[in-house]
């Protein structure tokens, strides 16, 4: 195996090997959308679809760590494990659709990739954020489409960073994720 020296960090010594391993990928992954992408910061408004996977998992602690008021999307054999998790608000798909209800959010991170920019738009504040982990040619169109609109979607693409597991370690190490 070749790998850039940047792209490795140490894992998490809190977690087995085998559980540190999903930490590059779909940590990763939640951390540069809500922080970079999304800028999440104290008091903004989250709602993360797809709440119970690993990804977004991985987006409710990080939303938690950021202050964030955490809306997770997930379905009813999971409500648990989502609030266990940290989720100020838990929305059972299969009895209720978020995007009929009359809530707003700063960012809406579609980790499931069954919404899209159209059809949560209504359901963003003026200038909220919508980010999908879904790298298909719809959300690279309204990323284009939306950049300079108020409201906007984006895709996000993860990159490894020797910086971001350093982070995440000591997050995980530390107990807060």
């Amino acid at each position: 195996l070749v790998v850039q020296e940047s792209h490795l960090f140490y894992a998490p010594t809190s977690l087995k090997l085998e559980e540190a391993a999903a930490v590059p990928l779909a940590a990763q992954t939640s951390l540069q959308a809500l922080r970079d992408i999304g800028q999440l910061k104290k008091g903004m408004r989250v709602l993360i679809n797809g709440a119970s996977g690993g990804v977004g998992t991985f987006a409710i602690g990080l939303s938690k760590i950021f202050e964030a008021h955490t809306t997770a999307v997930t379905s009813f054999r999971n409500t648990s494990l989502v609030s266990e998790l940290g989720a100020d608000e838990v929305i059972d798909y299969t009895k209720n659709d978020f995007t009929k209800m009359n809530q707003t959010f700063d960012i809406i991170f579609d980790c499931w990739g069954n919404k899209n920019f159209n059809i949560v738009q209504k359901n963003l504040t003026e200038n909220g954020l919508y980010i999908s982990t879904i790298p298909n040619s719809k959300n690279f169109l309204f990323s284009l489409k939306t950049s300079l609109s108020s409201k906007k979607g984006r895709v996000v693409l993860v990159k490894s960073k020797k910086e971001d597991l350093s982070f995440l370690k000591d997050v995980i190490d530390g107990g807060e994720l």
